[in-house]
């Protein structure tokens, strides 16, 4: 009986190979265009998306408060911010700075040391305190508030 040799590569493995390896760029590819194309619908979905670039920064230096602390007894917390607004309604806003800042320690003093030490709950402390200058604001409506530092003693 003669013995007939058996080549295990294949004639066509370095084609499957090539298709396989195209499939798989093909589906990546996709994968990319659809999450770049969400993400995209994302940023257009954004709050600060439709915001104008003519708003008008006001720094509030030297907000403090008396805050409670579930380790002491007694905290304080000091803060300078600064609030966006509408350069159109710039002017307006002078007169209700006193309101703003006293919502603004109205809110902090609610909070305790702990609450407001986590990124997450400063976070929803900036929803909280933004929502509630809105309110006293009048007509001027504050697009946005920034901490630039906040100190907790």
């Amino acid at each position: 009986m003669k013995r007939v040799d058996i080549k295990w590569k294949d004639q066509f493995a370095d084609k499957r190979i090539m298709a396989f390896v195209f499939v798989y760029l093909s589906i990546l590819s996709a994968m990319g265009t659809l999450a770049f194309s969400y993400g995209t619908e994302q940023l257009k979905r954004h709050p600060l998306a439709g915001r104008s670039e003519s708003a008008v920064y006001y720094d509030l230096s030297g907000v403090k408060t008396n805050i409670s602390s579930v380790v002491a007894k007694m905290g304080a917390v000091k803060m300078e911010l600064s609030i966006a607004v509408e350069s159109k309604d710039a002017e307006k806003l002078e007169g209700y700075l006193p309101r703003i800042i006293d919502r603004i320690q109205t809110c902090l003093s609610h909070t305790t040391v702990e609450e407001i030490s986590s990124n997450h709950s400063l976070d929803f402390m900036k929803k909280y305190i933004l929502k509630e200058v809105n309110k006293v604001s009048g007509p001027v409506k504050i697009q946005d508030l920034y901490f630039r530092k906040l100190i907790t003693v």
